[in-house]
Formats: C-alpha cells, structure tokens, sequence
C-alpha cells in the first residue's frame, strides 16, 4: 500500500498594511483635538505624531483654532486667582490649577524700584500675567517696572523702562497727571509660544480747580 503524500500547506500572505497617512492629512486630524491633553496622548503614542504636534507651524494653527480657555481672574495680586465656579462650564478645568502652590503670590519677583508700592496685575492672555508697579508721585512722571511672568512654571522677564533722557524730553505742565497702562498683545498665528508683546499707553488727566 502505498504511504500517503502529505502535502504542506503554504501560510497565508499577510493582508496589506493600510496605507500611512500623508503628514497633512494627519496634521487635520490632529487639529481637532479639542482638547490638549488628548493632544498630549496623542504625541506620546507615536513618534510621527510627536513631530508634527511639536512643530511651531503646527502650535500656531492649533492656538488660533482652540483659544485658552477661562479658568478665572485675578482682582489683585493680594487676593490671588480666582477661579471659575460652577455652573460655569469650566469650573472642572479650573480646580486643577494649584492654587495654594504659590504660582499666583509672585513671590520669585524681585522688589520694585519704589518698595512701598508693590506689584500688581494690570492684564491676563495667554497664560501670561503682566504686573505693573507704579511710582506715587504726582508730579513727576517716572515709567513704571513691568514683569510678565507665567505663575504655573514661576517664571518671569522684567522688561527694560523707557530711558530717562527720552521721557525728558516730554513735558508735563503742573496741571497734569501723567498716567500710564500696559496691556498684553493677543498672541497671533504668526508668534511662537515663548514670545510676547506689551503696548502702553501713556496719557494726561487734567486736574480740576474750583472756581471762586
């Protein structure tokens, strides 16, 4: 009898691989991570994700399309952040911030020039708090110190004044208040996420006198 023939069966050829996604097409998708944390999983879970979320073309787009959301306020810097409460739909979001860390006592900032007048915040955007410290005096204009600093990480840049010679050269009559403000420049597609911009505002309050 002859024996049988055993015949071997060849595997299976592997199923295609799909085909990969072109960088710009995964570059949309990522865009409508809403939120940054599954924006940060995202990076973590793949190299070629991590390239294009850390890409500064790539931040700017995704800065412009997903605004910082509102967290709270801050009045003053005695009273610290205030953060949103419920029902306010970002009141979740808010109580992660570590309040009680010291990142809003600013109290890595250096003393002002004038230390009887302390620190104290004129505006909030981006994640950025510009601080202002005005001289008391009433008659004589001096420029204030500005530091913008990021309270979450405790860092700070305090920025140059306007020289002496240059604000000499403006005149102040004894019947005006020089005052100035600072504000924060909102953050464009075109900035980077480590630089900023302030713009000032100096102006005059004439002082009333009493007719007799």
């Amino acid at each position: 009898m002859p024996s049988p023939v055993c015949r071997c069966l060849e595997a299976p050829a592997p199923p295609p691989r799909p085909a990969a996604l072109a960088d710009d097409l995964l570059e949309e998708i990522l865009l409508r991570l809403t939120c940054p944390a599954d924006l940060a999983r995202a990076s973590a879970a793949c190299a070629s994700f991590r390239r294009l979320v850390t890409d500064a073309n790539f931040l700017r787009r995704y800065r412009s399309l997903h605004p910082p959301l509102l967290l709270g306020f801050i009045d003053s810097v005695s009273f610290g952040f205030q953060p949103a409460e419920a029902p306010h739909p970002n009141a979740i979001a808010a109580r992660s911030i570590p309040r009680h860390a010291g990142c809003f006592s600013f109290d890595y900032l250096p003393p002002t020039r004038w230390n009887w007048n302390p620190w104290d915040a004129c505006d909030v955007r981006d994640g950025r708090v510009l601080l202002k410290s005005n001289y008391m005096g009433i008659m004589a204009f001096h420029f204030p110190d500005l530091a913008v600093c990021d309270p979450l990480f405790r860092r700070y840049r305090l920025l140059p004044p306007i020289p002496d010679d240059l604000l000499a050269s403006v005149h102040f009559p004894q019947q005006i208040f020089p005052l100035f403000e600072a504000f924060l420049v909102p953050s464009g597609e075109e900035d980077d996420g480590a630089s900023f911009r302030v713009i000032g505002r100096a102006y005059r309050a004439i002082r009333k006198r009493k007719a007799r």
